[in-house]
């Protein structure tokens, strides 16, 4: 059963849905219209039923039908914090660390730090404040909301393509020209049992563009490539990238393994740009790559 998620300020429950599943304000209606989603106990089947404080979430899982635990526990490992201040932080994402919790990872992810070091976000504990997400062995830059509102603003600078985010990558195969905008859409790949994603044509299939930006050709047929994000789909760089023939260097998903196992995908999120919705400020941030990615560039020029 599921444990209770405290929450600080009231708010619609598909609001809520939508921000904790990251759905549509459709399908977010569709779940509670099914009653699928029950509140201490009770199936309810309002889109406008009010969450307030203490009260139990569950949410019944349409294709596994079992319920969805949706509490954390804290973790007391060290975030990499950039800036902080009363509304939001940026933290950078180190390597083999997943941001949200999985079945297979439910206590060492940022997540569970976030709820350590900020306590019970106001109402959501398994993304708590989190804008958006990084795979597990991408590094870099993430943006945390410490309130529903500043979350809600950041959000929509997403939606509307005004947050800049930027990634510098090592991958495979020279490049000829400057730079290139791929836009493909992208689907889950329904052949295979991991989470691989595709670029599709397919009616499910959602809108994705990356440009590309090439910084260098180096050695062994190796590129170093600066991306920056249109959309925000899962794994967008890596499969644009396989796509144009361009797989990330030691990606094992969507490429093939050729250095240390343990690093992953030589690919980091080092520059973030958005607009500071309390205060209209224009935020700058960037951080370097960690060092072994470093050094692989040095050794490749």
């Amino acid at each position: 059963m599921s444990k209770k998620i405290i929450i600080k300020e009231k708010i619609r429950l598909d609001k809520y849905l939508v921000l904790l599943l990251k759905i549509s304000r459709t399908k977010a209606n569709e779940l509670i219209k099914s009653r699928k989603i029950r509140v201490n106990s009770k199936a309810i089947d309002k889109p406008s039923f009010q969450l307030k404080q203490s009260d139990q979430i569950e949410i019944i899982d349409t294709n596994k039908t079992k319920q969805i635990n949706i509490n954390l526990q804290p973790c007391k490992e060290k975030l990499d914090i950039v800036y902080e201040d009363k509304y939001l932080l940026i933290v950078n994402k180190p390597k083999n660390v997943l941001v949200h919790p999985t079945k297979f990872n439910e206590k060492n992810t940022i997540a569970n730090r976030l709820i350590s070091y900020l306590g019970n976000f106001s109402h959501d504990r398994i993304r708590p404040g989190i804008v958006h997400r990084l795979d597990k062995n991408t590094t870099g830059l993430l943006v945390v909301a410490k309130d529903l509102k500043t979350l809600t603003l950041l959000k929509k600078q997403i939606d509307q393509k005004t947050m800049v985010r930027k990634y510098i990558c090592l991958c495979h195969n020279h490049f000829t020209t400057k730079k290139i905008i791929v836009d493909q859409a992208i689907d889950h790949d329904r052949k295979n049992k991991t989470i691989k994603m595709i670029v599709s044509s397919s009616k499910k299939a959602k809108k994705a563009i990356t440009e590309i930006k090439v910084l260098k050709n180096l050695k062994n047929n190796l590129a170093l490539v600066e991306c920056t994000l249109y959309t925000g789909r899962t794994h967008q760089i890596r499969v644009h990238l396989k796509f144009i023939n361009h797989c990330v260097y030691n990606d094992d998903l969507y490429g093939k393994i050729e250095d240390k196992k343990n690093y992953g995908q030589f690919l980091h999120a080092y520059k973030l740009s958005f607009i500071h919705p309390w205060t209209n400020k224009i935020m700058n941030f960037m951080v370097k790559p960690d060092a072994f990615f470093n050094k692989k560039i040095e050794n490749l020029k």
